[in-house]
Order: structure tokens, then sequence, then C-alpha cells
């Protein structure tokens, strides 16, 4: 199953203890002074946060994992049970084994159908809380930086290439409401910054210098949604 939506632990401690570099990565026209006004119009790529975002993607990871080890565990019971009824055909119907390996295969049966459901329910609870993480950071870090660079309003628009000849791309351009702006207001990268190094902090990892990557084997914390 794939994530089609997110969530993520609040920034709001951290990101008011960032420094004016952390949002080096937003457009440096969009920093004029004497251009604070009320007015002022961002554009953000939400598709591409929750790609590059790495929370997200380890959430993915996480997710993919425990679902393969559902599957396995499923594979396992079905096995079973399919043993048993290759048992129960070998018995002699009405007779007391029969009746009572009958009984243990509805048994197994049921608890298989719990399992299954009982672990999906798990997952897409999980997923839910994990989406609503997610937008409540991605609100906190487009607020910090547009009250940085004093844009009053942020609108959703999905970046495509001009020359693309994927007509699911044209639609998707003629469709959403964005039209034009120029790349000075888009503060997808800006944003994505913000997001990616706080994560970078509560994980435990090192934050790299410029350039650099975090030691290989560095381990991560487990992606799980704030506490309920």
């Amino acid at each position: 199953m794939k994530l089609s939506t997110i969530t993520f632990l609040g920034l709001c401690a951290t990101l008011c203890l960032l420094p004016a570099a952390t949002f080096a990565q937003a457009p440096a026209a969009a920093s004029e002074k004497g251009d604070k006004g009320a007015g002022r119009v961002a554009v953000i790529d939400v598709g591409r946060i929750l790609q590059s975002y790495g929370k997200f993607k380890d959430f993915e990871a996480e997710v993919k994992s425990e679902q393969e080890q559902i599957q396995a565990e499923l594979k396992s019971q079905k096995e079973k049970f399919n043993e048993s009824l290759k048992v129960l055909n070998e018995l002699k119907a009405g007779s007391p084994d029969y009746s009572k390996k009958e009984s243990e295969i509805a048994k197994m049966k049921t608890n298989i159908e719990i399992f299954q459901l009982s672990k999906e329910r798990e997952l897409l609870r999980r997923k839910h809380q994990f989406s609503k993480t997610v937008f409540d950071e991605m609100q906190e870090a487009v607020t910090k930086v547009s009250d940085h660079y004093g844009y009053s309003l942020v609108i959703r628009h999905s970046r495509y290439e001009a020359d693309s000849t994927d007509p699911r791309m044209v639609q998707m351009a003629l469709s959403q409401p964005v039209v034009w702006s120029r790349k000075r207001d888009d503060i997808t990268e800006a944003v994505l910054e913000v997001l990616n190094r706080r994560y970078e902090k509560s994980a435990g990892a090192v934050t790299p210098a410029a350039g650099t990557r975090p030691a290989a084997g560095a381990k991560k914390a487990a992606v799980r949604p704030a506490a309920e």
C-alpha cells in the first residue's frame, strides 16, 4: 500500500530558533527590503515536498517493511491452515477426530481474519495520524518562511516542464489555479530545507556541512507519529 497523504511532528520550538541562514535557498529577490507590504503571494509545490522530505520517505520505508512482515506472517498462518485442511480430508466425516479438527480449522480461519483486519486498521490509523502530523509541520514551516520573507498568502501549485509531452502533466498544468508565477516567489525549497533540517536534528543525525552527507550507517530513530 502506497501512502497517499502524510503527517509531521510540530516544528514550533526549533523553527523559532532557526537563524535567517536557514532560509538561504529561498529566492534572493524575495528578501528585498521595503517589500514587506500585505498582498505578496508565494507558491509552493506540496508534491515536491512530500517526495523529498526525509521523514516521509523514512515513514514509507518503515510501513513497507511492516507490510512485508505482516504478509510473511499471514503466509505462515495460511500454510498451517492448508495443512490442517489436508489432515481433515483424510479423516472420516462424523468421527470425533473429524469434529475436533473441523472446530480447530474454524478457529484458525477466524484468527487469520482477525489478525489481517487488525493489522490493516492499525496501519491505516498510523498513516492518518502521520498525515496530520506532516500537515501541521508543513503549515508551521510555511508560516515561518512566509513571515521571514513578507508573504501574506501562499498558494499550492505543481511544477511541470513547459516542453513536457506527457498528457497528464499538461492536463495538470491546465487545471491548477496558478497559471504563472515568478521563480523568486516559489518557496518550496526553503520550506523543504526547514523540514529536512528539523528532521535530521530530531532523528539524532548531525546536520551535515554544505556538500556533505551523514556518515554511512548512521542510525535514525524510527518514524512514529506524535503521541496521541
